[in-house]
């Protein structure tokens, strides 16, 4: 259902109901549809998979901070003509900053590899949990708003 995606995403009921096309009392609509139980376990799942596909995007990224390649990079500095090289082709994300001197030498920095490592020990190291504050806290609402309607499953 749209208005289930739209709340984890946007962590507003009534911001959800007009988006997905409640455009009278959006608020009104938003209050009934957070008290369906069949509604809040959508979301629960959908909430459940973001927060999987979160943390697997996440250890991509540090996995390429920590053991990408510089090739490219280095390959772009180095290039007597810059513009002469497609930039779509080139891997560079593992550069934080490009910068040119007084001088005309280009400085490139790098990611710094082994934060990068030390944070993918951190979450590889609990795979039952991942602090993503946001989705916690949807979870925690959710919950609470099956609580208050007496839903204690």
């Amino acid at each position: 259902m749209l208005f289930c995606s739209l709340y984890v995403t946007t962590g507003s009921g009534t911001k959800a109901a007009a988006k997905a096309g409640y455009k009278r009392n959006p608020d009104i609509v938003a209050e009934k549809l957070l008290g369906n139980s069949e509604i809040l376990d959508h979301i629960d799942k959908i909430a459940s998979s973001r927060m999987r596909t979160a943390k697997v995007r996440m250890i991509c990224g540090l996995e390429m901070l920590a053991f990408g390649g510089i090739g490219d990079a280095l390959r772009l500095v180095l290039s007597a003509d810059p513009e002469d090289v497609n930039l779509d082709e080139l891997d560079l994300c593992n550069v934080t900053e490009f910068k040119k001197t007084k001088d005309g030498t280009i400085e490139c920095k790098f990611a710094d590899r082994v934060k990068a490592l030390e944070k993918l020990g951190v979450v590889c190291e609990d795979n039952s949990q991942v602090a993503i504050p946001f989705y916690k806290a949807l979870e925690q609402s959710s919950l609470a708003l099956r609580k208050s309607q007496g839903d204690d499953e």
